[in-house]
């Protein structure tokens, strides 16, 4: 393996507050693949990290929050405009006190808890990753307490 990596691997968390809102947070303009979009907090693995242990370190370190897991919804794939292949596995999750919220401010540069009523109002990076989201938690009849 060269100097950067062929593939990603990146956990991400659809986490929901107590009124069963989405986070979604704002990526950078400075960003590499999909600057100023909207997206749910999650990132690359550090070498030999479980992905559960490394998602919540990403929301830790993106905004401030403290998770609690639940379990796997989807995976995704795309590639980035520099070629690099991205596999993501969304994960439910409950947020344990969304008071303290804020983003890094390096990285992300927003956020807001929508519902799925306000998907149409944010430049999601993608819509139908978005309204699956919503429409699995509503198929399961999930509720986030």
């Amino acid at each position: 393996m060269g100097k950067y990596p062929t593939h990603i691997v990146t956990p991400k968390a659809a986490v929901f507050n107590k009124k069963n809102k989405l986070l979604i947070i704002k990526r950078n303009a400075k960003e590499i693949a999909f600057p100023s979009k909207w997206t749910i907090p999650g990132g690359k693995l550090q070498e030999g990290e479980d992905a559960k242990e490394g998602l919540k370190r990403e929301v830790k370190e993106e905004v401030n929050l403290d998770i609690e897991i639940i379990r796997p919804m989807s995976v995704f794939n795309f590639v980035r405009p520099d070629n690099i292949s991205v596999v993501g596995i969304i994960y439910l999750c409950r947020v344990l006190n969304d008071e303290n919220t804020r983003v890094d401010g390096d990285e992300h540069v927003d956020f807001a808890w929508i519902g799925k009523e306000d998907v149409k109002n944010y430049d999601y990076i993608d819509q139908d990753q978005l309204n699956s989201i919503f429409k699995n938690i509503k198929k399961q009849n999930i509720q986030i307490k």
